[in-house]
């Protein structure tokens, strides 16, 4: 049987306040993994786009979107919505990251010397207490 892992809870309100670099906050948002928000993303857009050219969305409802003056190219969707919700699913998953990295070293699932350059906290690149925020 294991020990309990080392909540840190005390060390973050007693602990440094560091603020990153540019590169240290670019490191704790794991932008790599960004593409695991935007292929579904712009793949359901291609769908949608695709479905509602072909007429399979219904055809009048369609037609009345357009002739509405809805802001579209002719699909029945508005792609000015694109960069919106592309932008939303990057800082969503941004956000879920730095969430990721701070309650992992809370916890103690991160130990504190993890040779993993991808936990901004235990490489020193960003202090929790900074991370908090």
């Amino acid at each position: 049987m294991s020990a309990a892992p080392l909540r840190r809870s005390a060390r973050i309100v007693d602990g440094p306040l560091v603020f990153p670099s540019p590169g240290g906050w670019w490191r704790s948002l794991r932008a790599y993994s960004f593409t695991a928000s935007l292929a579904p993303v712009l793949l359901a857009w291609a769908i949608a786009a695709w479905w509602s050219r072909s007429g399979a969305a219904g055809g009048a409802a369609t037609a009345g979107a357009n002739a509405a003056g809805s802001g579209t190219a002719g699909s029945g969707l508005a792609l000015w919505t694109v960069p919106f919700i592309v932008l939303a699913a990057v800082l969503f998953h941004a956000g879920t990251n730095v969430l990721n990295d701070f309650y992992d070293y809370v916890h103690g699932v991160d130990p504190d010397q993890d040779p993993d350059p991808t936990h901004a906290i235990t490489q020193g690149v960003v202090s929790p207490r900074f991370m908090r925020f």
